[in-house]
């Protein structure tokens, strides 16, 4: 699931891409902030019996979604839009 939704996006300079590439370094910014809810969600669910695994899915997958849909149209996710 995770892995679908960040699928497609491409938020690294390389490539055609200019190192200051200000959509990118948006979309990875965007990024990191589920990903650090997931893993602060994560370390509080042992304490309770619960999978941490499972914790860290919901924050990933509406993050990752959150960012494919920020960006629709743009060189990070639409392959014709590159140089």
């Amino acid at each position: 699931m995770a892995a679908q939704a960040l699928r497609g996006l491409r938020l690294t300079s390389g490539g055609a891409q200019p190192a200051d590439d200000a959509r990118a370094r948006l979309g990875a910014s965007m990024l990191m902030a589920p990903l650090v809810a997931a893993y602060e969600r994560a370390l509080r669910v042992p304490s309770r019996g619960g999978d941490p695994q499972q914790a860290m899915l919901p924050p990933i997958v509406r993050g990752g979604t959150g960012v494919r849909v920020a960006l629709a149209d743009t060189p990070c996710t639409d392959p014709s839009a590159r140089p």
